[in-house]
């Protein structure tokens, strides 16, 4: 599973450079909820809702990334906030624009997790037992 070395990769990265925030770029469709585009009936993956209300380590930032239409994303992000999951931003940079990067355009983050790039949602179980395992392996402080 990609998604062991990403996640791995970000956290030693962020404590080699002592940051103290992970981005994950979170997809809807197909990564979380099933794909339905007509947004009349939202479908969340069981283990996606467990495995984002788990994670929310005071390092974890969570910016949802998605083609919907705004009014339908507003939707999204409601739900997932009654279902306990912390949205942090909506197709946009947290990070400023610096001597190394211009996040205008480009949103800076530490990890994707989206079905176009590989990701299946049947792994949400692993998911937040991954992210667990690898704060605890690099004892990470904020």
């Amino acid at each position: 599973m990609d998604l062991i070395n990403a996640i791995s990769n970000a956290y030693c990265k962020a404590h080699d450079r002592k940051w103290n925030k992970i981005y994950i770029l979170l997809d809807i469709h197909g990564t979380i909820a099933e794909s339905n585009y007509d947004n009349k009936k939202i479908v969340f993956y069981r283990h996606a809702i467990t495995a984002l209300r788990i994670c929310k380590f005071k390092e974890i930032r969570i910016i949802i990334w998605s083609s919907c239409y705004p009014k339908d994303i507003k939707k999204y992000v409601r739900m997932l906030k009654r279902q306990g999951v912390r949205v942090d931003a909506v197709n946009r940079s947290m990070e400023k624009n610096n001597r190394t990067g211009d996040f205008r355009k480009k949103p800076y983050f530490s990890i994707i997790i989206d079905d176009k790039a590989g990701f299946d949602h049947n792994d949400w179980h692993r998911v937040s037992a991954i992210f667990a395992d690898e704060r605890r392996r690099l004892i990470y402080v904020h």
